[in-house]
């Protein structure tokens, strides 16, 4: 069933307002990993910092595909290196008001950079009058639905 696309992007929104910190998954096609990221955001924009020597940058740089997941939500998207956060300065200021103790410790460290995450799906696991169902944020095309669970694999 169709669903208002604003009213799941905003619920989005506020899970990414309410929740700070985001696992993230990475993989270079053979070995997937995951692990706990500092995430900010800019309307469905997510950012968070690295250090270009670990794991998770190397498996970006052979697959930029990733995806992120707190509480009842994943998110998919493309993840782009896009520099050191004094080339991004509106976003530095947002994540030091809310993970300061993370930049202080590593922000300005040599090897750190940004990564930005550009979504283009979403779900979140639901009930919804006591049946399971998942509700779809398909980003680009601007579209939202929900599928019950036993009405998709009953058949």
């Amino acid at each position: 069933m169709e669903l208002e696309y604003e009213s799941l992007k905003n619920e989005l929104l506020r899970l990414l307002d309410s929740n700070k910190t985001w696992v993230l998954a990475t993989s270079d096609g053979v070995r997937v990993s995951a692990r706990a990221m500092s995430v900010v955001h800019d309307d469905l924009t997510l950012y968070f910092q690295t250090n270009r020597h670990f794991e998770k940058c190397n498996q970006m740089a052979k697959n930029q595909n990733v995806a992120l997941c707190c509480a009842n939500a994943s998110v998919e998207g493309i993840a782009y290196e896009v520099g050191t956060w004094e080339d991004n300065p509106a976003v530095k200021e947002v994540y030091i008001e809310h993970h300061k103790g993370s930049y202080e410790l590593y922000g300005t460290l040599p090897g750190q950079v940004v990564i930005k995450v550009v979504p283009h799906y979403a779900v979140f696991w639901k009930y919804i009058g006591g049946e399971p169902a998942r509700d779809f944020l398909h980003i680009p095309e601007e579209r939202a639905e929900r599928l019950f669970y036993f009405e998709q694999y009953s058949k």
